[in-house]
């Protein structure tokens, strides 16, 4: 008796397994084969697999015992390699996108510093030049994450509290005023007990990535960073109760502007928020942070070599007159 036969006078139940199964390996090899090596490998599985349900369906055993746990194997195989394959494109469509803002970024850079020499409007200081072209970088840097990131915040330590805070000193996203002007971040040696320095500040003292989501509780909302996050808002009273308005935001980063990981010294901070809850978990998204750090952080690097060059031009031009 042939196996055409033989599958012929299989009950319509089995004989639908079967085709499925079937259907199913297929569908794994093209997509096997796509991958190269992993297609290799799994052509010649099947190819044993099969000869073997084969040699097993000549003796005629039970057709369940050979056929449906392989194809069982093979779907439930399918069901976790696929969408790995789906996450991995998605990640590198991501990768993409950031290099060609990455390069935006670098185009700002080597356009707009000859602007510190040569400011277009005479009446113009370095540092409204520099705050013009840090705005820019964080727009360029927000769009780096897709439609995932819409605000910046870029701080800098303030001289007028002795350098012991960090306050806002460019945004880009919307910040009102007030909020602005409450928020400041203690990065002195000498924290009070009980008192937090904020996510800007842990960043800024700790030289490292610092992370805060928000989450749901009883309360309506927390931070998942309690120990340092700080809500600089006025409380409202609801229910009866005085409670801090939501944060505008699910997740927030803070990356602090040093020259490389591990180094101690840092010249500020820059924070992004997002509604995406995990946009900032992935690796690959913590080492692009860092590269868009860099760049803020080299035009402040570039500032303080432009008003070292007027500075030390002005000193020699006085000398020369006495």
């Amino acid at each position: 008796m042939s196996r055409l036969s033989m599958f012929r006078k299989l009950p319509p139940g089995v004989r639908a397994v079967i085709l499925a199964g079937g259907g199913a390996i297929l569908l794994f090899i093209v997509l096997a084969v796509v991958n190269g090596v992993i297609g290799q490998v799994a052509y010649v599985l099947f190819l044993w697999s099969w000869s073997h349900i084969l040699g097993l369906m000549q003796v005629n055993p039970p057709l369940w015992v050979s056929v449906i746990p392989s194809w069982a194997i093979l779907l439930a195989f399918i069901a976790v390699w696929l969408p790995d394959r789906i996450n991995l494109r998605r990640s590198v469509g991501s990768l993409k996108h950031a290099i060609t803002h990455m390069n935006n970024l670098d185009d700002t850079l080597v356009n707009c510093t000859p602007q510190l020499l040569y400011p277009k409007k005479p009446d113009r200081s370095l540092e409204d030049e520099v705050r013009s072209i840090v705005r820019l970088l964080l727009k360029q840097s927000t769009e780096a994450f897709r439609d995932d990131v819409h605000r910046a915040f870029f701080l800098l330590p303030d001289p007028t509290i002795n350098g012991d805070y960090l306050k806002v000193w460019e945004d880009f996203g919307g910040i009102d005023r007030d909020s602005k002007k409450r928020k400041k971040f203690y990065i002195g040696k000498n924290l009070a007990p009980g008192s937090k320095r904020g996510i800007a500040g842990e960043a800024f003292y700790q030289r490292k990535l610092v992370f805060a989501h928000i989450i749901e509780d009883a309360n309506g909302w927390k931070s998942d960073n309690e120990q340092s996050y700080i809500c600089f808002d006025e409380q409202r009273k609801e229910k009866g109760r005085l409670l801090y308005p939501r944060p505008p935001y699910n997740s927030l980063v803070c990356v602090p502007l040093v020259a490389e990981k591990g180094a101690r010294e840092c010249i500020g901070v820059v924070c992004f928020d997002s509604n995406n809850p995990t946009i900032f978990d992935p690796d690959e998204i913590k080492h692009l942070l860092f590269l868009l750090a860099a760049r803020l952080r080299a035009i402040m690097v570039i500032q303080e070599e432009v008003r070292n060059f007027f500075s030390k031009g002005q000193t020699q031009k006085g000398n020369s007159t006495v």
